[in-house]
């Protein structure tokens, strides 16, 4: 949201006005949406669906809308982006962070995302760190089945005579962006998925909302069960995560995550406030440290405790600024 893309309650707001009219007059679509919209109001977009089962054809309906307001300000910030200065972007200068810090035998960052905007691979590119999202190619780039659970390699020269040099072959960084729910670009046709920038005729996205069809979709679509069951394995390998602005709403992501953090696992939490979910996460767990916006700068929970910090650290611009540094990008 701090780069300028929708939240759950600006998605809502958008829905409201489209979905009606992308029914097109048809009765028992604006019946069905009515009775969900009374239950977004109510329980919040992802609770609102969750309790009720949406037919295939509002599905859609609901599908595109959402993609193309999220598209559309993804674009605004791909258009606005400075790619020589990574001061306006600070999950960039985090992500380079997190990369030159990695021992020498880890090369790999992952970074799991609910979204369908392309912030994380902006940021690569802008840190010019090579991503992994599982489609490989130039334009129309095809799903390949090993690609996420590959890694990168080069070739250097380590030492030998002129005419003979020996070589060695070393991991290169990578970062592993992993989309459990899909991705605004992700596509297929029949069993055919691939990553375009374009819509293809014929072609259906691969993008699940907020809802009860999520749990069917991730099961059933290859690319979705994949990316979900690496996802996994990532954080149960994981000896820490940092968690940004994730509400701890979502059954579907978050099982594995929960188990590791009660068996200990460290646990960083930015969010401008915490949610109950969340907040109940942080107080049955010592090892959570959860960060959330207080008028006086920020207020932090840990192991039953709370207190105060005059800087604003729950904001992740702030957040690197302190922890990392300002340096120009």
């Amino acid at each position: 949201m701090a780069m300028g893309l929708p939240g759950m309650d600006e998605l809502h707001n958008h829905l409201k006005t489209s979905v009606p009219g992308a029914c097109n007059g048809d009765s028992g679509l604006l019946a069905e949406w009515a009775g969900c919209s009374v239950l977004i109001s109510n329980h919040g977009l992802e609770g609102g669906l969750a309790r009720t089962t949406v037919s295939s054809a509002l599905l859609n309906l609901i599908v595109g809308e959402t993609a193309a307001f999220v598209e559309s300000r993804d674009v605004e910030l791909r258009r606005r982006l400075n790619p020589r200065s990574l001061l306006e972007f600070p999950f960039a200068r985090l992500l380079r962070h997190l990369v030159n810090s990695m021992p020498p035998g880890e090369r790999i960052i992952d970074v799991i995302t609910s979204n369908y905007d392309h912030v994380v691979e902006y940021a690569c590119d802008m840190i010019a760190v090579p991503c992994c999202t599982g489609f490989e190619g130039a334009c129309v780039q095809p799903f390949r089945d090993d690609a996420l659970s590959s890694s990168l390699y080069t070739r250097v020269v380590t030492s030998g005579k002129r005419r003979d040099p020996r070589h060695e072959y070393r991991k290169v960084d990578m970062v592993r962006i992993l989309k459990p729910h899909g991705s605004l670009w992700w596509q297929k046709i029949d069993d055919f998925a691939f990553q375009c920038p374009d819509r293809i005729p014929g072609a259906s996205r691969i993008l699940i909302t907020p809802g009860l069809s999520k749990y069917f979709i991730s099961l059933t679509d290859p690319v979705m069960n994949q990316v979900r069951e690496l996802a996994n394995t990532s954080l149960a390998g994981a000896r820490s995560v940092m968690v940004i602005g994730y509400g701890f709403n979502d059954d579907h992501l978050q099982t594995v995550l929960l188990k590791r953090i009660s068996s200990g696992m460290r646990c960083l939490v930015l969010a401008r406030a915490l949610t109950e979910n969340a907040a109940s996460i942080v107080s049955q767990h010592s090892g959570v440290l959860a960060i959330e916006h207080d008028d006086c700068g920020c207020r932090w929970h840990m192991g039953g405790d709370s207190g105060l910090w005059e800087y604003g650290l729950w904001d992740l611009a702030c957040f690197v600024d302190l922890v990392i540094g300002r340096e120009e990008g």
